[in-house]
């Protein structure tokens, strides 16, 4: 595909997509957005408004296109490990996804994001993070567009762009997916015209799935793009699971890496060991050193 792209180390990339819905199931006409979105809605030719049944249509359809107009329903990222998928979702409450998204990304700093279609995804977290109120985004080298030019931003990879190049028209990711041999991530309970209505009428359950399927194709498709083979084991987090408590030396067997403050007990333990379960000890914290951080 090129060169650059074989130039990122494969478990430095976070694999993003999120999913959004309008912000309210119905609006009515003495609604302050309603009026905003009518302006919005206008023939730009000849400024005439549409009528307001035709608003609320529109709204129905579109305003989830639109960050003031909607909310984020769910964010999905994925990375690989050993040839294998992991994902990991963010739902519930609007302002629970955002803060949860931030703080993961901040905590793998470093790590580069991966989209199709940045355009979209990028400003939407950004401008839902201030209208919720929210404080301490994410800094200028993880992705934050505000006052930047595509080609300006730090940390995020656009697959989408990848495989445009200099072509003015773009391909969807389902196109591109099923060109490329791959399984549709858009067929399924959820087509993306359809998100708002299921989201208002069902919860983000389906849609949750379909953020998922998203971020999976998008992991293949940039297999596909460095020439390696598709990945078929996912692996999905769901929910927050019980904190288990461990000693120091269940945490090695059981592949977990110990932090700064548990190496330091660590190194005091072993010292104190002697004969076998000293040689045993020290095996388990060399291949501890080998092993890759998770990203969550």
């Amino acid at each position: 595909m090129t060169t650059d792209l074989l130039k990122y180390k494969e478990t430095d990339l976070i694999f993003m997509d999120i999913e959004t819905a309008r912000e309210y199931k119905e609006i009515s006409t003495d609604h302050p957005k309603f009026h905003t979105f009518r302006l919005k809605m206008r023939d730009r030719d000849t400024d005439e408004l549409p009528s307001e049944e035709e608003t609320k249509e529109l709204y129905n359809k579109k305003a989830g296109l639109y960050p003031i107009y909607s909310r984020i329903v769910c964010i999905t990222m994925g990375f690989i490990s050993k040839d294998k998928i992991y994902l990991k979702t963010f739902s519930g409450e609007e302002k629970d996804i955002l803060t949860d998204t931030v703080n993961t990304l901040k905590e793998n700093a470093g790590k580069t994001l991966v989209w199709w279609n940045q355009a979209f995804d990028l400003p939407a977290i950004r401008q839902r993070f201030i209208l919720n109120g929210l404080t301490g985004y994410l800094p200028d080298n993880i992705g934050n567009d505000s006052m930047k030019k595509p080609w300006t931003l730090k940390g995020t990879l656009d697959l989408m762009d990848v495989w445009k190049g200099i072509r003015y028209s773009s391909d969807s990711l389902g196109e591109v997916s099923v060109a490329l041999g791959l399984s549709n991530p858009k067929e399924g309970d959820v087509e993306g015209s359809q998100v708002s209505e299921v989201y208002h009428e069902e919860g983000d359950a389906k849609i949750i799935k379909y953020c998922e399927r998203d971020v999976s194709a998008l992991i293949n498709i940039y297999r596909k793009f460095t020439y390696k083979e598709i990945i078929e084991e996912i692996i999905i987090k769901t929910g927050k699971k019980q904190k288990q408590k461990h000693n120091i030396f269940q945490k090695l067997a059981l592949d977990m890496i110990p932090t700064e403050k548990e190496q330091a007990t660590l190194d005091a333990r072993i010292e104190s060991l002697e004969g076998e379960e000293k040689v045993i000890a020290l095996e388990l914290v060399a291949a501890a050193k080998h092993r890759e951080k998770p990203m969550w």
